[in-house]
């Protein structure tokens, strides 16, 4: 009579570890596919709305890291020649919400930034052409552009874009996010096409802006 609980308990306790090694032949082809998918980092996750593989995803935090890591110094060293009133100033600007138009062909790449703005209080629109830029801000109130340089078929188009938001004669700050190449050699004829400034730091993008 002892011999049948025995039996009983064995089997018992071998009964997960048979259902375990089922479900994983069983579905076998399924982990194998996923487990390639992570390490070849086809893995999408969701970022302000848009979505990025994992290495796309590292890539981004990776430049924001360097970004920060680099800003840091010349930041602290700023905080102390703030105006007395410039805390009271930034509380009033993030009670107030913004609204910015980011123009870039390919908008995921501003991801992460543009999800900063986002916790900050701050509506972003994005568009992906000059001409579809221009059509929204004729019909809608933004109070900070953004813009790329570069585009397919313009390599100026953020300067083109700010030529035919000045000729409309709308005074709305424009900001070039672009290269260190764009940043740097077409500075001047940026400035002289009206854009307020132009960078290639997302850290110091976020802090030129008045919002």
């Amino acid at each position: 009579m002892d011999v049948i609980p025995a039996i009983l308990s064995a089997l018992s306790s071998l009964l997960w570890p048979l259902i375990v090694c089922f479900l994983i032949c069983y579905f076998r082809k399924h982990l194998l596919k996923l487990i390639d998918t992570f390490f070849d980092g086809k893995l999408n996750i969701k970022v302000s709305g848009f979505e990025l593989n994992l290495k796309e995803n590292s890539i981004q935090q990776g430049h924001i890291i360097l970004d920060l890591q680099s800003k840091l110094v010349e930041m602290e060293k700023k905080i102390n020649t703030l105006h007395p009133n410039s805390e009271t100033n930034v509380q009033s600007n993030i009670s107030m919400r913004k609204r910015v138009l980011w123009v870039d062909d390919s908008p995921s790449n501003n991801s992460y930034l543009i999800e900063t703005l986002k916790m900050n209080h701050v509506d972003v629109d994005t568009s992906l052409s000059t001409t579809d830029a221009i059509e929204r801000i004729k019909q809608n109130n933004f109070d900070v552009i953004i813009s790329d340089m570069g585009r397919p078929k313009d390599d100026r188009a953020g300067i083109t874009l700010t030529k035919e938001i000045r000729n409309l004669n709308i005074q709305t700050p424009v900001f070039i996010f672009c290269g260190n190449w764009a940043s740097t050699n077409l500075r001047e004829e940026a400035k002289k096409a009206g854009v307020t400034d132009i960078t290639s730091s997302g850290t110091e993008l976020l802090a030129m802006l008045p919002i």
